[in-house]
């Protein structure tokens, strides 16, 4: 069983690494951005503090969901074994996993992965273990406050300033890992990781950083995982929705453009999954 599902792993984690640079340009924060403020003291629970980050809604559900994991990683410290959080049919395990992952997950660590229950078509989600769970959390918090010091300083007059904004700062401070291309899960995994730090990452890295800036800046925010028809490759970005228009932003291409490039079929929108 663990063969199939570290097969089923590393297809999803290629299809993401291989994005290459074929795209061109296109530009959108909020003016009360500067309230994001650290409004919770430091001894009170990460999945506390989590409930505060976000100014704006996703998908209610799943931000639920994902809050409930965080508690739930919080209430079992310090295990080398699974921590399930979610079980169901596969399609609505993989929908929470995609989720958390891509808009809760701010560290490697912190992360969840997909299992299935032995003989049967039941599946779960888990942490894979809880060790080190003190230093893990206190990483966790360092980061969604690095990423709400940056949104609060790209923070525009309107949002289409501070979309803009957070534009400019990837084109200037964040480049693509290409050297993941061919390596092992975890490191493809840590490519993922660092953009507040100003490491290279890859697609999902470029969506989940955008993503986190904009519900931080009020901005609501979907990411959005597909396959481009053209060359097969899995490609993570965001839409981005400001007076009732939604547009396609993604990052990593710097496109900014009223609606998903006809050759991605789409397979996830974080909004949309039920």
């Amino acid at each position: 069983m663990r063969k199939q599902i570290l097969t089923m792993a590393l297809l999803l984690l290629m299809s993401l690494t291989t994005c290459t640079n074929t795209y061109a340009n296109y530009g959108p924060g909020d003016p009360n951005a500067d309230k994001v403020t650290e409004s919770v003291t430091s001894t009170t629970p990460v999945s506390d503090y989590m409930k505060t980050v976000y100014k704006v809604s996703d998908n209610d559900k799943y931000d639920e969901l994902s809050i409930n994991a965080l508690k739930l990683y919080e209430e079992n410290k310090n295990s080398d074994q699974k921590l399930t959080v979610f079980t169901g049919t596969k399609e609505e395990c993989n929908n929470f996993l995609q989720y958390f992952n891509y808009c809760f997950s701010y560290t490697k660590e912190i992360r969840l992965s997909l299992f299935r229950v032995v003989n049967t078509d039941k599946y779960f989600c888990a942490f894979e273990e809880t060790a080190n769970s003190n230093d893990n959390l206190i990483a966790y918090l360092a980061e969604v406050k690095k990423a709400q010091a940056l949104a609060v300083s790209l923070a525009g007059a309107n949002q289409d300033e501070t979309i803009n904004n957070i534009r400019q700062w990837m084109k200037t401070n964040i480049s693509y890992n290409h050297d993941v291309k061919n390596a092992d899960v975890d490191t493809v995994i840590s490519a993922y990781y660092g953009i507040y730090d100003k490491k290279p990452v890859i697609c999902a890295g470029y969506a989940m950083g955008t993503y986190q800036l904009c519900r931080m800046n009020g901005i609501t925010s979907s990411i959005v995982l597909s396959i481009n028809t053209k060359n097969n490759v899995g490609h993570a970005a965001t839409n981005v929705t400001i007076n009732g228009h939604t547009k396609y932003l993604d990052t990593c291409f710097d496109i900014y453009v009223d609606q998903i490039p006809e050759n991605f079929s789409v397979d996830f929108i974080s909004s949309s999954v039920q």
